[in-house]
């Protein structure tokens, strides 16, 4: 068995043979391996050969930005934690000429499930930013 650095574009896969790029009849693509950016390697065996696309540096990408979503939403929940408490409740009572209708949920719960989300949004971006750091 030999293995060779490739491409794939279009689920046409070439062998990169020192400066020109060779095209590999019969290649088995594992995975996708179709797209116009697709590189990995080409394991030849005979007369049969497969490739086997390299994803890290899309998986990077992605894991990347799934953490800044992360963030974002720990930004949010740190403002509801923050106020959440000093909303009017269904416990607080209103003077005066108007009727007042107090809210469904009180600010005491959103600020218990907005600490909730809060500490699941920082957990999760620290093992996103582990396993991005790992695909470096």
């Amino acid at each position: 068995m030999m293995m060779y650095e490739a491409k794939a574009n279009m689920a046409v896969v070439t062998m990169i043979d020192g400066l020109k790029q060779v095209v590999v009849p019969d290649c088995q693509i594992l995975g996708q391996g179709t797209a116009p950016e697709s590189s990995g390697v080409v394991i030849a065996d005979g007369t049969r050969f497969w490739y086997i696309p390299l994803v890290t540096k899309d998986l990077k990408t992605a894991v990347t930005k799934l953490g800044d979503l992360c963030d974002k939403v720990k930004a949010i929940t740190d403002t509801l934690v923050s106020n959440a408490g000093s909303l009017i409740d269904n416990a607080s009572q209103a003077a005066g000429i108007a009727e007042f209708v107090p809210s469904v949920i009180t600010g005491t719960k959103i600020k218990m499930d907005a600490t909730s989300v809060q500490t699941e949004a920082q957990a999760l971006k620290t093992e996103i930013d582990q396993l991005a750091n790992s695909l470096a």
